[in-house]
């Protein structure tokens, strides 16, 4: 009880004080660490979304952002059917449609819990929630020339959401298969720009209200179970287009 209490507090203080656009799944959702027990994993994955940004311009209003993410995390299971997850990873080979000529990197922190609803004869429901914190950069790969003369572009993107969402599994032989709707519930981003000339000067800097374009999407894939090591790929489409390669193991 003193080592879930003390996890619990850790969850929620990390939570509120990591750095903070994302809003990706950053764990297995069909996994689930066995009561009193952890789990560890890593991924790859691959993302794209659209967005929206409150500008007048409407050439910058719907960029998309695309991100390739590596992640870690550690889940300890609190409950026969419950467990609470950490997560950390990093964003590399950042692209922002409404300036092709910018990319960057990012970190992205997560907290969450997974859940088993019900179970019978191989099938189950499950539900999942996450929150997460995302922080990007980005800028000129080189010198820019427009009719303001040569400048450089900074984006910097800080992003917070709830993502939760619900499984369909079954189960056969250690090769389990799942598929269900996911949900943005919650987001409140902040998009920077900043256009600096050449002698320094700033010409033009602003903080602009984002978000994701959709909330709603489905997930599905399959994890499959060799002694206490597991891998799992998955893809979800709607909301975003990303796909994610997993390892990991119960310890």
């Amino acid at each position: 009880m003193k080592a879930l209490s003390k996890l619990c507090v850790a969850v929620v203080v990390w939570t509120v004080l990591a750095p903070g656009a994302g809003a990706q799944l950053l764990v297995d959702p069909a996994g689930r660490a066995a009561p009193g027990g952890w789990q560890a994993g890593g991924g790859y994955q691959d993302f794209e979304a659209n967005y929206t940004v409150d500008t007048v311009y409407e050439s910058l209003a719907t960029p998309d952002f695309s991100r390739k993410v590596y992640t870690l995390y550690a889940a300890y299971g609190v409950l026969p059917k419950l467990d609470v997850f950490l997560a950390a990873g990093l964003s590399d080979d950042l692209e922002n449609s409404d300036h092709p000529a910018i990319s960057g990197d990012g970190n992205v922190f997560g907290a969450g819990a997974r859940g088993r609803l019900w179970e019978a004869n191989g099938f189950g429901v499950s539900a999942y929630g996450q929150v997460s914190r995302m922080d990007e950069s980005f800028s000129d790969e080189r010198v820019a020339h427009s009719s303001i003369g040569p400048n450089v572009n900074e984006r910097d993107v800080e992003f917070t959401a709830l993502l939760v969402g619900a499984l369909a599994t079954y189960t056969i032989e250690g090769l389990t298969l799942f598929a269900g709707p996911e949900w943005l519930a919650w987001q409140d981003g902040d998009y920077d720009y900043k256009t600096t000339l050449e002698d320094g000067s700033v010409y033009s800097e602003d903080t602009l209200g984002i978000e994701r374009s959709d909330e709603f999407g489905l997930r599905a894939g399959a994890r499959y179970n060799f002694a206490s090591l597991w891998a799992w790929a998955g893809f979800a489409s709607g909301h975003e287009d990303s796909w994610v390669l997993g390892v990991g193991g119960d310890f």
